[in-house]
């Protein structure tokens, strides 16, 4: 099942999580047998799948048949009060950081029969929920499933991960109460003057800095400024989901459609609000949720700070929402499975033939990324010129979505811009600048 389903699923969260001293920590790569004995145990573990050279195929396990598969056995030997009154399960979880193209996937199997996978296409990490897990011994499956892009480049020949496995618990369904997500922008970690090709598109011959459909789409562009977003849904017991639902007629695609933000409560019901439109982009080929994030460049005075308008505007503000990286720590509280898989805004969660019904969002603990190389992730840089300036990226900017707290949905950092003008211009994230760190920026 690459989507898990069910209301406690969307909600599902972690316990803390705790190595006591002296404990050992199990890995892959000294032993491929995991135990975990405890509600308070993580069981950690690390190896690498590879593309060709001695391939490992386990030929009784459909996932492994015709790719390299790394297999670990896991022994579960809770306490028998583990679950009671306290709803939840084991929950596996990988991890790794390479191309947009490195994928793995995590299968779970119980004698013989899979019982947990997650295979997201775009993605970072994978994690599964075991719920009320029994005890006994568990099959994990680690598969290759790297991919050539559009533009035809090739994934990475290994994919090195590092996992970790625990008990995790749902969030108290007392009081009952409206269970909202926060959204936090992470730090940029990437901006640059250099696109690659994807998706089929690529950098415009005559402003390379800039894709062609880019240079398409706003003419009169002659420098675009790439920049990384990353935001996640922070995880905590009073925390939910942010999920967007929306409906398109079969086989259609309008250009514009109405969304809705789904709330979901502690005692497992939910409900809906309006959260502004969702626009097809005509590039990406789906829908994104319009205006969820804006990056916007500031001229700065002596003291670093910002000094009037925008002087370069961020042209992307909509996306597909997904969850693309873990943002939480093994010792973190109600971190969610992956459940948002990417890309949801191009496949509908449900149909009946005349309506279909699309579901995007951030699972708790959970974070989606936009690199600076998508089509339409840039600043129209095109009337700078070289020194500092500071960049704001803010999530929900009109203040759509129903937060616990919307006065976190802002990060800024600067960047340094030299060689503007040449045919090799540079773009350069500083810590501070003339000693002073970039100011905090409210939303």
């Amino acid at each position: 099942m690459r989507r898990l389903s069910g209301t406690a699923t969307v909600l599902a969260a972690v316990v803390l999580v705790l190595v006591p001293p002296g404990a050992t920590v199990a890995r892959a790569s000294d032993r491929s047998a995991l135990e975990l004995h405890s509600a308070r145990q993580a069981v950690s573990f690390s190896g690498a799948v590879r593309r060709s050279g001695p391939i490992r195929r386990f030929p009784g396990i459909p996932q492994c048949a015709a790719t390299d598969c790394v297999h670990l056995t896991l022994d579960v030997d809770l306490p028998a009060n583990a679950f009671r009154g306290k709803p939840g399960g084991v929950q596996p979880t990988i991890e790794w950081h390479q191309r947009f193209n490195d994928i793995a996937g995590l299968y779970v199997y119980r004698a013989g029969t899979l019982v947990g996978s997650s295979d997201a296409g775009v993605a970072t990490f994978q994690s599964v929920r075991l719920d009320a897990t029994p005890n006994g011994r568990y099959d994990i499956y680690v598969a290759y499933e790297g991919y050539v892009d559009d533009n035809g480049v090739p994934p990475s020949d290994t994919i090195s991960f590092t996992g970790w496995v625990q008990v995790e618990y749902q969030v108290p369904g007392q009081p009952v109460r409206d269970l909202l997500p926060n959204i936090i922008p992470l730090p940029t970690t990437r901006v640059s003057f250099n696109p690659v090709a994807i998706f089929g598109d690529y950098p415009d011959p005559d402003v390379p800095s800039c894709f062609h459909s880019e240079v398409v789409e706003h003419p009169g562009l002659s420098l675009c400024l790439r920049v990384e977003q990353r935001m996640y849904d922070q995880n905590g017991p009073d925390r939910g989901p942010l999920e967007i639902d929306f409906s398109l007629p079969t086989g259609q695609t309008p250009a514009t459609e109405p969304a809705v933000q789904r709330i979901y409560r502690s005692d497992g019901t939910s409900y809906t609000r309006s959260a502004g439109n969702v626009v097809y982009h005509r590039v990406h080929q789906h829908y994104h949720f319009e205006h969820y994030s804006q990056s916007n460049a500031f001229a700065i005075d002596a003291n670093g700070d910002p000094v009037g308008d925008p002087v370069a505007a961020g042209q992307k503000n909509g996306f597909c929402l997904a969850d693309t990286d873990i943002a939480a720590r093994q010792r973190q509280q109600y971190v969610a499975p992956m459940f948002y898989t990417a890309p949801d805004c191009l496949t509908p969660r449900s149909s009946d033939g005349t309506t279909d019904r699309y579901v995007e969002g951030e699972g708790t603990g959970n974070g989606d990324t936009y690199e600076a190389d998508l089509p339409d992730q840039f600043l129209d840089a095109s009337h700078l010129t070289d020194g500092t300036y500071l960049v704001r990226t803010v999530v929900d900017p009109d203040h759509k979505l129903l937060e616990s707290n919307p006065h976190d949905n802002c990060t800024q950092h600067y960047v340094q811009l030299t060689g503007i003008g040449t045919d090799h211009p540079q773009a350069t994230l500083l810590d501070r600048y003339h000693g002073h760190a970039a100011p905090t920026c409210a939303s």
